[in-house]
């Protein structure tokens, strides 16, 4: 069975060490995969469960911040957005 872990940048945040840390950890943890999230804007209103999402929440560029995580890691496999599911 393979694991991977998916990094929100709305709850993590946008701090390039703390990503290449979370992204290191997981591969040192045995994790085959980091995936993350793509969003241009959150229009007003938007939910998530019963909580409204502030329109200002920091989103990482996810190719960019791949291509970064790419540079510090080994092994892990890096995944952009999938809009297929």
């Amino acid at each position: 069975m393979r694991f991977a872990i998916s990094y929100s940048s709305p709850f993590h945040g946008v701090d390039p060490d703390r990503l290449i840390a979370v992204a290191r950890h997981a591969e040192r943890c045995g994790f085959e995969g980091l995936y993350l999230p793509d969003h241009l804007a959150l229009y007003p209103g938007a939910m998530f469960g019963a909580v409204e999402l502030p329109t200002q929440l920091p989103y990482l560029e996810p190719l960019d911040a791949l291509s970064f995580v790419a540079a510090t890691t080994e092994r892990i496999l890096l995944q952009p957005p999938d809009d297929q599911s």
